[in-house]
């Protein structure tokens, strides 16, 4: 009984003294980014661990908006969004071939006016996170491909 009180008396004692605070309760960023001996700054465009990419203004680069883009676009629309979405021909909108099961949330026409007049980040975002009963491509396609798809869903939309 005596060594129990002994070792409480002890652990209150280590507890209240700052001498036990173990190194990774101290500020050692802040400490480090002041005098920029440890630690570089942030690359350019990059994105925090853990952070979402809704919380982050992407950097996109819509200037290249190319022929090459545009067919890679439809190319990646066809394989991964027409099941759904539906696709573009020179007839019109063919509906997917999935979009009649969905009943719970219906499957919205990319070239829909609301839908159209959304940004490009929105574009980005649904594409990498996914949204309702749509999944998130994220690490499946690379940024280029991201926009290669935004390129062309762009040129879809102007034509109506």
């Amino acid at each position: 009984m005596r060594l129990i009180k002994f070792i409480l008396v002890v652990l209150v004692a280590l507890i209240a003294n700052d001498s036990f605070a173990l190194p990774f309760n101290q500020d050692m960023v802040n400490g480090q980014l002041q005098n920029g001996s440890i630690m570089r700054g942030s690359p350019n465009s990059s994105v925090p661990l853990g952070a979402s990419k809704r919380q982050v203004k992407v950097q996109g680069n819509e200037e290249i908006f190319s022929a090459l883009s545009i067919k890679r676009g439809e190319r990646l629309f066809n394989v991964n969004c027409s099941p759904c979405h539906g696709y573009y021909s020179s007839k019109g909108y063919v509906e997917g071939n999935v979009k009649p099961f969905i009943e719970l949330k219906p499957v919205p026409n990319l070239t829909d006016k609301v839908i159209a007049d959304k940004d490009n980040d929105h574009y980005i975002n649904v594409i990498n996170k996914g949204l309702g009963l749509m999944p998130g491509y994220g690490e499946r396609l690379s940024m280029q491909e991201h926009w290669d798809v935004i390129h062309y869903l762009r040129k879809v939309q102007s034509k109506r």
